[in-house]
């Protein structure tokens, strides 16, 4: 069991995995999927097995540039010190089921650009409800969203950034760290959705970060520059997909708490 300082001297608090959250995802006609950390599988599947899917018969040649229809996503994160809103950046794949180019019958409550993926969700929620270990489909957490799971095993990959904040991105591809800001001083990995480095650095730990670069010849020590070797991360190679992760970046010696910039993470 781990500990971790809490505000006073004589409190200990347990490391976390994260806070309280809700997500709501929006597709065009008014469809809307929810889910939460406390929501279990057979709810978050019923959303799903309640939508009518028509068959897939015709593929249009003009939605097969890639191209991702208009869709919105919105991660709240509830914690003592704030509780910011989190919104949807699309890095789609050009391949898999989230690049559409498909109609379905006509009756169908959802666009016809939706089904695939659609299809993709309720295949995956049957598959976990199905499950050998039921353990392994006992549904969301601070650490895991369920539907973000489901997304990305049909080939959705996303990241969230806060409104209130300049752009911050994080990536992990073909051995680099890719990251914005840069440079940076430091960077943070903690399990779990937080709503502000204040809340995680007191009732978590990092699973994973990249160290500051020494010696520095910047007077704010901020030497590490996008893109770096994925090795020079301390334990990204352990970080689980399908999990959620909040990457906290420091951009200078002394960075008030509050100033620190964040983006949640899903491998």
């Amino acid at each position: 069991m781990s500990l971790a300082c809490g505000k006073s001297n004589n409190e200990l608090v347990h490391a976390g995995d994260g806070q309280p959250w809700r997500l709501s995802v929006t597709l065009p006609d008014g469809l809307q999927l929810n889910d939460d950390s406390g929501m279990s599988l057979n709810p978050l599947r019923a959303q799903l097995s309640r939508l009518k899917v028509g068959q897939t018969f015709f593929r249009d040649p003009i939605l097969l540039s890639g191209k991702v229809p208009s869709a919105s996503a919105r991660l709240q994160v509830f914690g003592e010190n704030a509780s910011p809103s989190l919104s949807w950046k699309n890095s789609s794949a050009s391949q898999g089921p989230w690049r559409f180019g498909s109609c379905g019958e006509p009756g169908a409550s959802t666009a016809c650009e939706y089904q695939s993926l659609l299809m993709c969700l309720q295949t995956r929620a049957r598959e976990d409800a199905n499950a050998t270990n039921p353990a392994e489909a006992l549904g969301s957490s601070p650490s895991r969203s369920l539907l973000l799971e489901w997304f990305r095993r049909c080939g959705v990959s996303s990241a969230f950034g806060s409104e209130f904040q300049s752009q911050a991105t994080f990536a992990i591809r073909n051995n680099n760290l890719y990251f914005e800001p840069s440079p940076l001083l430091s960077l943070l990995i903690y399990p779990g959705a937080w709503s502000g480095y204040e809340d995680a650095v007191v009732q978590s730990a990092p699973v994973a970060s990249v160290p500051a670069f020494v010696p520095c010849a910047r007077g704010d020590g901020a030497c590490l520059e996008s893109p770096i070797p994925a090795s020079s991360c301390n334990g990204c190679a352990a970080l689980q997909p399908g999990k959620l992760y909040t990457v906290f970046f420091v951009e200078a010696l002394r960075q008030d708490y509050s100033a620190i910039k964040s983006v949640v993470y899903i491998p």
